[in-house]
């Protein structure tokens, strides 16, 4: 697979490093934004493969940013990655267009083989078109 261009919009520096330093091992190129309105302008100018959202952000809330994203891109693929662990939070996130949810605290492993499938999903269905 060629490399991906993925987007970590989060907050907090260390886990942007943590997760950077995870998605460039797995072959990816990786962009960052640290709040939500870097995120839009990021996706307009340089429109990722995969975005790992927090959807709690500050200036515009990650809500806000997955539901404009998906309303101008709906191809990039958002993975919810957030504190917001209840039942309506994880139901609302895949309602506003994430099109997974991971909850934090999460496993590496995890998240990256979640990113992985999504990825390869989506280049199987760009093939059929």
């Amino acid at each position: 697979m060629a490399k991906k261009t993925i987007l970590i919009a989060d907050d907090n520096d260390e886990l942007r490093s943590f997760l950077r330093k995870a998605l460039i091992a797995n072959n990816h190129n990786v962009i960052e934004a640290s709040d939500g309105a870097e995120a839009l302008e990021t996706v307009e100018n340089n429109p990722p493969d995969l975005i790992v959202l927090d959807l709690v952000l500050p200036k515009v809330s990650g809500e806000t940013v997955c539901t404009k994203i998906k309303s101008t891109h709906p191809n990039i693929i958002i993975i919810a990655l957030t504190a917001k662990s209840n039942t309506d939070d994880i139901v609302r996130g895949l309602q506003i267009g994430a099109d997974d949810y991971v909850t934090k605290p999460f496993v590496k492993e995890e998240l990256i083989a979640r990113i992985e499938a999504k990825l390869k999903s989506s280049t199987k269905e760009e093939g059929y078109q």
